[in-house]
């Protein structure tokens, strides 16, 4: 009787954390999906638009967004891998062996915010300097698909991005049965993160 029960509540115990596991795994891809929607705009809303408008020059541009065009592309990248193998999702799935393959190439952070806060500076001074700028920024903040954000907000999502998976895998090695399959590729990933963090700081 006492055998039986311990495997009774150690198999509740293991299905609570599978479940858990998962709903990290789909906060992972949701946010994914957010964040490259929000560089989406970074892109189509203020770096294409001031280009062609002239509103800064081609330094102030490299300045202010810097490689946000290969950020984009290599999240792209990330998110379809992980949601295509979260589509044929159970439990003892392997996933987390892509995102190891992928992490080396997350050392592209480096360069957009090793210029993150010049390019602050220079937007701040640029708003003082040039009426047209500010006013365009001022138009475009206040339309619904920017939630309220500045650009300021939304530049700053790739230097926030990179600690966000260290979070949500340090959650997913806590909730990942000592078994799983994919245990040692989840600690190989946030060993992997970890490493790209504490070098952009």
């Amino acid at each position: 009787f006492y055998r039986g029960r311990m495997s009774r509540q150690r198999t509740r115990r293991i299905r609570k954390l599978l479940t858990y596991r998962k709903h990290i795994i789909k906060e992972l891809i949701d946010t994914e999906a957010m964040y490259i929607y929000d560089l989406s705009l970074i892109i189509s809303d203020f770096k294409y638009p001031m280009r062609s408008l002239k509103l800064l020059s081609s330094q102030e541009l490299a300045v202010i967004f810097t490689n946000v065009e290969e950020l984009k592309k290599l999240n792209e990248e990330f998110y379809c891998e992980l949601s295509n193998r979260f589509d044929h999702y159970f439990p003892y799935q392997l996933m987390f062996d892509i995102v190891i393959k992928l992490t080396p190439f997350f050392k592209i952070y480096f360069e957009y915010c090793n210029n993150y806060e010049q390019g602050q500076r220079t937007i701040v001074r640029l708003r003082k300097e040039r009426s047209e700028f500010d006013e365009y920024l001022r138009v475009k903040c206040n339309q619904d698909k920017f939630r309220r954000l500045g650009i300021d907000g939304f530049l700053i999502k790739p230097v926030q991005r990179l600690p966000k998976y260290v979070i949500l895998l340090k959650d997913l090695v806590k909730h990942t049965p000592e078994d799983h399959p994919d245990l040692n590729n989840i600690k190989g990933a946030l060993n992997a993160f970890d490493k790209v963090v504490y070098h952009n700081n």
